[in-house]
């Protein structure tokens, strides 16, 4: 910069502001460019002048050791400048070094990680651990007599034993076909005889003949039907205790309970087609004994399929009955093989009637059969169990 004649300090300034500017390498690309011919013109000179580069360099010391006694001023301000420049450059050659290291450093984590890339690549092609530990007890157990591995195997015998043990199984085989023959076999009439004898019915008239033994285990009754014939022996029949009264209840409740219902707020108008409309008016006394109550036009004024209105529903604390439980009644009512169905008289039996009974309604009777019928370890007397 001296040798140029500038401004020194504002020359280094504004050099170096380009420089920081630029990247490392293109710094140090433009410090070479442009400080090589000037030290080459430096060393022309001295050798012209008579100076060697060793009394060139001595001078510059003593130039320096000046500067820094404070001689000249402005000259003090230029050294100093040239001084800074000069560390800043040896920093950014410092940085200019790492940056090389850390592409260097990148490079070998890179092969690194192609190398770990490689190697799982390898372990995954080949057999697994595990497969190896399954083959290696496989092997092991070659030796063993009930390996199923060993398909083939060798078996020391000879023509002699294979004919005496073929001659062996034909006399066993003659022999048992020989006892055969003379086996009686049962004619036609035994056979019948015999279901007959297996064969089990029993009617209500059979409950009334039964003669009652005692209890048993607090759950069961013990009963005989005496046998209508000589030849035959008397029967002995168990029966559930808890299960015969539920039974009874059950049926007694499906014939004889009319379920409660709860009128609606709004009569709701059916859309029926006319064979569901003509079961309701044949069988509305069933539909009220079901808790439905369904009020029909017989003015003429409404058109088929729709004179029907809903006026009430079943009602239960334990069911919630709908639309789809009168739908389901309709369709049992059309499947009955009673035309009509009339409400029980006085002198007929509760039990006698059949009316068809929605799934919901069943199962509530069964609820409630179930919950008033004799349970499993009550003690009965002969007079209780001969009534159930």
């Amino acid at each position: 910069l001296e040798l140029e004649g500038g401004h020194s300090q504002e020359g280094f300034s504004n050099t170096m502001q380009a420089f920081r500017a630029s990247g490392v390498g293109q710094f140090r690309t433009q410090l070479r460019d442009s400080v090589a011919p000037k030290v080459g013109e430096a060393y022309e000179k001295a050798n012209l002048s008579g100076c060697s580069p060793t009394a060139t360099h001595a001078s510059e010391k003593d130039t320096e050791h000046q500067v820094s006694q404070g001689t000249d001023p402005a000259e003090k301000g230029r050294h100093d400048s040239a001084l800074d420049g000069e560390n800043e450059i040896s920093s950014l050659e410092g940085s200019d070094d790492e940056y090389w290291d850390e592409d260097e450093r990148k490079a070998k984590d890179d092969a690194k990680v192609a190398d770990l890339i490689q190697q799982a690549e390898e372990r995954a092609a080949g057999p697994s651990e595990d497969k190896l530990l399954r083959t290696g007890k496989i092997l092991q157990r070659r030796g063993l007599k009930e390996s199923t591995i060993r398909l083939l195997q060798t078996l020391r015998t000879s023509v002699d034993s294979i004919e005496s043990r073929l001659q062996v199984f034909e006399r066993t085989l003659h022999e048992f076909l020989g006892q055969s023959q003379h086996i009686q076999r049962p004619s036609l009439s035994e056979e019948v005889d015999a279901e007959q004898k297996l064969s089990l019915t029993v009617g209500k008239e059979d409950f009334a003949r039964m003669k009652i033994v005692g209890q048993f285990n607090l759950g069961f009754i013990l009963t005989v039907r005496p046998s209508t014939s000589p030849t035959t022996d008397d029967e002995m029949f168990i029966i559930d205790q808890h299960a015969s009264d539920e039974k009874f209840n059950f049926e007694r409740l499906q014939a004889s309970t009319t379920v409660q219902n709860q009128r609606l707020v709004r009569p709701k108008l059916l859309d029926l087609t006319a064979i569901e409309e003509e079961i309701v008016v044949e069988h509305n006394a069933a539909l009220v004994e079901n808790g439905f109550v369904v009020d029909v036009d017989q003015s003429g004024d409404s058109p088929v399929g729709r004179r029907c209105r809903l006026i009430s529903l079943p009602m239960s604390r334990e069911v919630t009955f709908d639309l789809s439980d009168l739908e389901e009644l309709i369709a049992l009512l059309g499947d009955s093989p009673t035309s009509t169905f009339t409400p029980a008289t006085a002198s007929e039996s509760t039990t006698s009637r059949h009316i068809p009974r929605p799934s919901k309604i069943r199962r509530l009777f069964a609820m409630r059969a179930c919950r008033s019928s004799v349970m499993i370890g009550k003690t009965l007397q002969t007079r209780q169990m001969e009534k159930l």
